[in-house]
């Protein structure tokens, strides 16, 4: 999204911004949501504004236990892992050192 575009803010500032939507994202009202938004989260810290690897890949896995979870309450949310794969293909293919084949 546009946060991970932003160029402007220093990367202090851009660090605490991402602090608090991982904050957030965990504190969603469901497993899928949250899933969700920590992948999304992921990406915040492999962007041109942040080259943070073990953080993104921590969100990744974060994101890949909630899936995971989400699954048991309702089987149809396994679309969840392969939006997870997608997220982990694109930090792969953007030269990621945490995130290996």
């Amino acid at each position: 999204g546009v946060l991970r575009q932003t160029s402007c803010l220093e990367n202090k500032c851009y660090a605490q911004i991402a602090d608090r939507a991982v904050h957030f994202a965990g504190r969603l009202s469901t497993k899928r949501l949250q899933s969700r938004a920590f992948n999304l989260c992921s990406g915040l810290f492999w962007c041109p504004a942040s080259h943070e690897p073990g953080r993104a890949l921590s969100c990744i896995r974060m994101a890949l236990r909630l899936a995971d979870s989400a699954i048991h309450i309702d089987p149809m949310d396994v679309a969840l892992f392969v939006e997870v794969l997608d997220h982990a293909a694109q930090h792969f293919a953007s030269g990621s050192e945490e995130v290996t084949a």
